[in-house]
C-alpha cells in the first residue's frame, strides 16, 4: 500500500514548521506569498492530503453534505447535484448522494442513515416525506433544504420553481397554435405531477377550452411510460392534436411512439416537454419544453444550507428559481 504523506513530511521538506503548512494550506492564517507556494508545490509532489477524520474531529465538522434524490437516471438530478457540488466546494465540502427510486420508504430511511453520518447539512428533494414525518427524525441542529414544496416545516429553509405556471406556458403555447391539447402526467400524487397537471387545467380554463378526462393519462416520469400514453392517446377516437407531457423523458418517449404508429410531430400531433434536458434539443425535432434551471436549484440550496452551516439561525427562507419557455421544432 502506497505511503500517506504527512504535514510534518510537507514540513520538513518545505523547511518551515507544520504550523505554518496548517496556516498556509487552510488559509484560516496569513502566510507570506513565497512560503504559500513553495509548501503549496510541496504538497502537491508528495500527493499530501489532509486528514479529514482529523480535521472532522478537530473543528466538530464532517464537512459532508447529504443530497437525497428521487431518481439519479433522470438527467435533472445529476444537473442539481452538480449546482450543489459547486456551491458547496468553496467550503470544502462534499456531496453523499442518495437515490430513493421515488419510494416513500427510501426518502425516511436515507435521511436517517445521513444524519446517522454526522452530515453537516441535508439537501431533499421529496416526493412522499412529510412534514409529520419529520417529527420521526433526529434533526437536531443539522439544517435541512427541501428542493419543491413537499415540506412546509418552519425550520426547513425551500428551493423551489413555479411548475404551475411552467405547464400553463406550455398548454398556452399549444391552444394559441389551435389544438386541442392533451396531458402525459406524472404519477398521482407527486408534487410535480400535480403542480403541472394544475398549471394544464388552469390554461385550458383561461382559454376557454373543455377539461377533457380522457385526454389526459398519466405516466411515471420515464420514456418508456412517455410512448405508452401516447399509444394510449393515439387510439382515441377523436385524438388530441397536441400534447402537453410533464417532463422530457416521457415527451421523448411519446415522440418515439408517435414515429411507431406513422405520425409525423409536429405535423400530426405536436408535443411540449417539461425539464429541458440535454437531450431536448438532440432528439429529431428538436423538442419544444420549459427550461428548468436544476444547476440554479442546486446552487439556491446550497447557499441556504451554507447559511445555516456558517451559522445563520433565522426564520426559514423560500427561493423561487424562475423557469422558461424554449420554443424548438417540435410545437
Amino acid at each position: 500500500m502506497r505511503h500517506r504523506s504527512t504535514l510534518s513530511e510537507v514540513a520538513l521538506r518545505a523547511g518551515v514548521s507544520p504550523t505554518t503548512v496548517s496556516h498556509a494550506l487552510s488559509g484560516k492564517r496569513p502566510v507570506a506569498a513565497g512560503t504559500r507556494e513553495s509548501i503549496e508545490r510541496v504538497a502537491r509532489e508528495l500527493r499530501y492530503r489532509p486528514n479529514a477524520v482529523a480535521r472532522s474531529l478537530r473543528t466538530r465538522r464532517s464537512h459532508t453534505a447529504g443530497l437525497i434524490i428521487p431518481d439519479i437516471s433522470n438527467p435533472v438530478y445529476p444537473r442539481l447535484a452538480r449546482g450543489l457540488q459547486d456551491e458547496l466546494a468553496a467550503a470544502g465540502c462534499h456531496v453523499l448522494v442518495c437515490n430513493t427510486d421515488h419510494r416513500a420508504s427510501n426518502e425516511l430511511d436515507y435521511l436517517v442513515d445521513v444524519l446517522d453520518r454526522q452530515v453537516d447539512g441535508v439537501v431533499i428533494v421529496a416526493f412522499h416525506l412529510s412534514t409529520e414525518d419529520l417529527a420521526q427524525v433526529p434533526l437536531a441542529d443539522v439544517p435541512l433544504v427541501s428542493i419543491g414544496p413537499r415540506l412546509d416545516h418552519p425550520s426547513v429553509d425551500l428551493v423551489r420553481t413555479d411548475d404551475s405556471a411552467g405547464a400553463r406556458d406550455a398548454t398556452r403555447h399549444l391552444l394559441e397554435l389551435g389544438h386541442t391539447v392533451g396531458l402525459i402526467g406524472g404519477a398521482a400524487g407527486l408534487p410535480p405531477s400535480e403542480s403541472r397537471a394544475a398549471g394544464y387545467r388552469e390554461a385550458l380554463a383561461a382559454a376557454g377550452a373543455a377539461f377533457r378526462p380522457e385526454l389526459v393519462v398519466n405516466g411515471d416520469f420515464t420514456r418508456a411510460s412517455g410512448a405508452a400514453a401516447m399509444r394510449v392517446m393515439a387510439a382515441l377516437p377523436d385524438r388530441p392534436t397536441a400534447i402537453f407531457c410533464a417532463n422530457d423523458l416521457m415527451a421523448i418517449g411519446a415522440m418515439d411512439a408517435a414515429r411507431e404508429l406513422g405520425l409525423d410531430v409536429p405535423r400530426d400531433v405536436a408535443l411540449v416537454g417539461y425539464d429541458d434536458i440535454e437531450a431536448a434539443g438532440l432528439v429529431t425535432p428538436a423538442l419544444t419544453t420549459v427550461h428548468l434551471p436544476a444547476d440554479e436549484l442546486g446552487a439556491a440550496a446550497g447557499r441556504l444550507l451554507r447559511d445555516r452551516m456558517d451559522g445563520y439561525a433565522g426564520p426559514r427562507r423560500e427561493v423561487v428559481v424562475s423557469h422558461e419557455f424554449v420554443q424548438r421544432e417540435s410545437a
